[in-house]
C-alpha cells in the first residue's frame, strides 16, 4: 500500500486534498501545543471543517503525523535516487528525449 500511494504522490488532485488536510490538522495541532499566544495558522472555515471538532488532541497528533507520512517520507521528496525510481517518473522518461538523470549534478 506504502508504494502505491507514494505513486499515487503525482496526482495533484490527491496532493491538494492532502495538503488541506495537513493544513488544518497542523492548525489544531498548534493550537493545543502552543496556547492562544503561538501565531495562528490561517486556513479556510472549509477546510477547518475537514477535523471533526470532537477529535481529541492526541488523535489530532496521532492523525497528523501518521497523515503526513502517508505518501511516503516528505524528505524523499528532496532525493533524487527515490523519486527517479516512481512509475510516473520512469513513464516520462521513456517517452521524453529531455530526461536527464536526476542523480547527475546539472549541466552549465
Amino acid at each position: 500500500i506504502q508504494r502505491n500511494l507514494h505513486e499515487l504522490a503525482t496526482s495533484i488532485a490527491l496532493i491538494e486534498q492532502w495538503n488541506r488536510v495537513n493544513l488544518a490538522l497542523t492548525a489544531r495541532l498548534l493550537d493545543f501545543m502552543y496556547g492562544p499566544t503561538f501565531p495562528e495558522l490561517k486556513i479556510s472555515e472549509e477546510d477547518a471543517q475537514l477535523i471533526p471538532s470532537g477529535m481529541t488532541n492526541d488523535c489530532i497528533a496521532q492523525s497528523w503525523f501518521r497523515f503526513l507520512h502517508c505518501l511516503g517520507n516528505p524528505a524523499s521528496l528532496c532525493r533524487p535516487a527515490v523519486i527517479s525510481q516512481t512509475q510516473k517518473f520512469l513513464q516520462f522518461a521513456i517517452t521524453s528525449e529531455n530526461v536527464v538523470d536526476p542523480c547527475q549534478p546539472p549541466l552549465s
